[in-house]
């Protein structure tokens, strides 16, 4: 008998460590979302949701796990620190956001962030907004540099150790990798207009292509429905024998003005939300280097509004350090119903130095030593990246949807001393007499 007594003990005891998990899941209207996947990360436990949104999955072993609710067409949910036990069971009811974005696209992380992801098939890392907020960072490169496996040298970025070309750059959805020479960093993104920053450093899918060492995906921010905007400033010039520094940095989004606030005003109604967002960005420093007296930028553009000594002069106002870094970004985004989204995003990088530190595609990074004493007639070098692109989202249904981009991205690059033109230049001969001795006297 003892053996039997054993048995049942054991079995009694077993079926005592078993829990389950119920609840009901429901969109923001109230009303019950049938067929939401339910799982329990890392393991074999999960279900989907009935016709009124009801779910329960049984006999999980007691312990500590993750639940994630998926559905194309809305926000993956993330509950973490979930704790089972085998009584009372558990009961958790969620409320489903809707989303244009792609499927995996948009998570809501309900607790703290897992440390590993044991669904995640590639080495991938994410920075989302709220981290780059608590980061003393202004541009990806900063924030790349901080990554495992990414390294700098020489203002270029190196992931596992693969050449600057091996990398592919991806701006909401588009690729900014220059076709000539293989380079991705020719456009600024300041990290004030970043949603989100995914590095993947091995095991990406098919949808990547021309990328050998790893890939940067950057999804910009968009305007909200209240306005909201932020300025900062910061300068070494305070203090004497610095670099002569000064950033400057602003953002600016809501509701569209023409768009959607005036037209509300005088009674027009336009189908769904338009929203804006503005980013500037300005760097300007001399460096611990020799610098040149005065920089000649050379203007890529023209204007029917400005004459051309005016559009000079705005060149020159951009050049009044060595080195000059300008970027702005504007974003209008057309939320027509929640599965639908155009996003139309113009943006615009502009450098102007002498190339001490700026990567060059056919030209090396270093100090003209030979030119220290006479930089002003060194060149100037006037690099101007430009990027617009228009993307259209849209969810089908609830298990298919499909993204659509295009876009043109480009880059200008002059180089010359003084912006003369090659036949401007005059050359200097030495007709002086010379005479040459042999007995050195």
């Amino acid at each position: 008998m003892r053996p039997i007594l054993f048995f049942l003990a054991s079995s009694f005891l077993l079926s005592q460590e078993l829990g389950f998990i119920s609840g009901k899941i429901e969109d923001k209207n109230g009303a019950g979302l049938p067929g939401v996947n339910i799982m329990l990360k890392g393991t074999y436990y999960g279900t989907a949701s009935g016709p009124n949104g009801q779910y329960k999955i049984n006999k999980i072993q007691s312990g500590n796990y993750d639940l994630e609710l998926s559905m194309i067409g809305y926000k993956i949910i993330l509950k973490t620190g979930i704790k089972v036990k085998a009584e009372p069971g558990l009961v958790l009811n969620f409320v489903m956001e809707e989303t244009v974005l792609s499927f995996g696209e948009d998570v809501v992380v309900l607790g703290r962030n897992p440390l590993f992801d044991v669904d995640e098939t590639s080495s991938i890392a994410r920075v989302r907004k709220e981290d780059i907020a608590n980061k003393i960072v202004s541009s990806v490169e900063d924030i790349l540099s901080e990554q495992i496996g990414v390294t700098t040298q020489d203002n270029e970025i190196h992931i596992r150790g693969g050449r600057i070309d091996e990398s592919l750059f991806m701006v909401d959805g588009f690729s900014v990798k220059d076709p000539l020479t293989g380079y991705s960093s020719n456009l600024f993104v300041n990290a004030d207009a970043i949603e989100e920053l995914e590095i993947i450093t091995g095991g990406y899918n098919a949808e990547y292509g021309q990328a050998m060492s790893g890939i940067v995906n950057i999804k910009l921010k968009e305007g909200k429905q209240s306005y909201e905007g932020a300025f900062k400033f910061a300068s070494d010039r305070v203090f004497a024998n610095q670099f002569n520094t000064d950033r400057f940095e602003f953002n600016l989004g809501g509701p569209d003005l023409f768009l959607q606030s005036f037209p509300k005003l005088i009674g027009i109604s336009l189908p769904g939300k338009f929203s804006f967002f503005l980013n500037g960005y300005g760097k300007v420093y001399d460096g611990n280097l020799p610098v040149a007296n005065q920089l000649y930028p050379h203007r890529f553009w023209y204007s029917g509004l400005l004459s051309e000594s005016s559009s000079d002069q705005i060149m020159k106002n951009l050049a009044i350090r060595e080195n000059n870094d300008w970027h702005v970004l504007y974003k209008l985004s057309w939320i027509y119903d929640p599965k639908k989204k155009l996003s139309l995003s113009y943006d615009v990088s502009m450098n102007i130095n002498q190339g001490y530190f700026m990567p060059r595609a056919f030209s090396s990074t270093y100090f003209p030593y030979a030119y220290i004493n006479i930089l002003d007639n060194y060149n100037t070098i006037t690099r101007d990246t430009r990027l617009l692109s228009l993307n259209w989202n849209h969810t089908l249904s609830n298990r298919s949807f499909y993204q659509f981009t295009i876009g043109k991205f480009f880059t200008r690059e002059h180089s010359a001393v003084q912006d003369a033109l090659w036949n401007e230049y005059e050359e200097r001969l030495d007709i002086e007499p010379i005479n040459y001795s042999m007995d050195n006297t």
